[in-house]
């Protein structure tokens, strides 16, 4: 995994991202068949082997993707060779940049996982400083970690990506000192987020009781899922935002708008959890503010370094189609769920909300072919038309 890890962070450094995704797909295909194929196979032998071999697909997947991604980087050495002709650098200053680099991003990753502690240790004791037994306090825990939590992270699989591929793109702009590219760039991630983003924040607002309950079949999620719905924004700006501080030399600044953040989260959740006319919907509003303080602080961070980043027209029309989307989501779910009932309702509203919203940034030219064509299979797909 090491091997993979760091061979994966060299394409990602040189903007070549095909590599990273192929091997990342091959190696969970690899670890899914695996684990399936072993499953069935040792299960007669009893459930303790089954679970061993569902394990060790892991070691599978792993291994394929390593084997992937060493192959493509000696393909490439091959074609570009191994000598730059420049003199290299001094191991210690390397190890150095390395550190300074990696300790920083750590750190906020370990920041995130503190607040997954505050959570737990904070939240179930506050509800029963109410007044609920611990029984009913637990129940609604696991509504809120166990099925409003892993949907709040839906859209952060693509601004994840956005992230990654993100710091080479500013740090080499950067190192020209290219400003022009630098807020070029900038402004094209920020409004790809929000176009991301914002409809998916308002598309769970609005349908936030029959997605749990089509999901989870628990339809008590929707109380603490819908204040959530903010948070699924800011939690996606404060990935990219962060990605861009990253891309501009600023390890530590994201790492300190955590730490701040974090300590915001935990004074909100111990006061709004702890009243009874709130409850747990206080653990909800605190994590949405608490993605909201750390995407702003970044933002602030941003505009300080290079200026006004925001691209406004495009903002304004993304806002406005994600708005008229979600009002044609919320009638169209109404309307249908006494026709064809609340599970096709709640499809066929995502369905049409896609659609809706699709039409929308592009005939408002909120998203242009340029943009469409950056996307690997919308690319294709356009350039096979214009040579027709």
């Amino acid at each position: 995994m090491c091997i993979r890890d760091r061979l994966r962070g060299w394409f990602q450094g040189i903007e070549e991202m095909t590599v990273p995704a192929v091997s990342q797909v091959l190696e969970q295909l690899g670890r899914l068949l695996t684990m399936y194929t072993l499953g069935i196979v040792l299960l007669p032998r009893g459930i303790e082997y089954a679970a061993a071999g569902a394990t060790f697909g892991a070691v599978v997947g792993a291994f394929i993707g390593v084997v992937y991604t060493v192959v493509a980087y000696f393909r490439r050495a091959k074609i570009w060779g191994t000598n730059s002709g420049e003199p290299a650098e001094p191991w210690g200053s390397v190890a150095k940049e390395i550190i300074m680099t990696a300790v920083p991003i750590s750190l906020a990753s370990a920041v995130f996982g503190i607040t997954e502690i505050i959570d737990l240790g904070l939240v179930p004791g506050r509800l029963q400083s109410t007044g609920l037994p611990p029984e009913e306090a637990t129940r609604l825990f696991g509504q809120l970690t166990g099925g409003a939590f892993p949907l709040l992270n839906i859209p952060t699989i693509f601004t994840g990506a956005l992230q990654m591929a993100l710091v080479p793109s500013i740090s080499g702009a950067a190192k020209l000192s290219d400003r022009e590219s630098i807020v070029r760039r900038i402004r094209k991630a920020l409004a790809i987020t929000v176009a991301l983003a914002l409809p998916a924040a308002m598309g769970i607002y609005v349908l936030a009781e029959p997605i749990p309950a089509l999901l989870f079949k628990d339809w008590g999620i929707g109380k603490v899922l819908r204040p959530l719905a903010p948070g699924v924004f800011f939690l996606a700006l404060q990935q990219v935002t962060a990605g861009i501080l990253h891309g501009l030399g600023r390890m530590k600044v994201p790492l300190v708008n955590l730490i701040w953040a974090a300590l915001t989260k935990a004074v909100l959740t111990y006061v709004l959890v702890g009243n009874p006319s709130i409850g747990v919907v206080g653990a909800s509003i605190a994590t949405s503010v608490h993605f909201g303080v750390a995407a702003l602080l970044n933002f602030l961070a941003i505009k300080r370094e290079i200026g006004d980043v925001l691209d406004g027209p495009a903002m304004l029309k993304i806002s406005l189609s994600s708005a008229i989307m979600s009002v044609i989501v919320g009638v169209t779910y109404g309307r249908m769920q006494t026709l064809i009932g609340w599970r096709l309702a709640t499809i066929a509203g995502i369905g049409l909300g896609v659609v809706v919203y699709g039409i929308l940034v592009v005939a408002t030219g909120a998203v242009t072919v340029e943009d469409l064509q950056s996307f690997p299979v919308l690319g294709r797909l356009f350039k096979q038309r214009n040579r027709k």
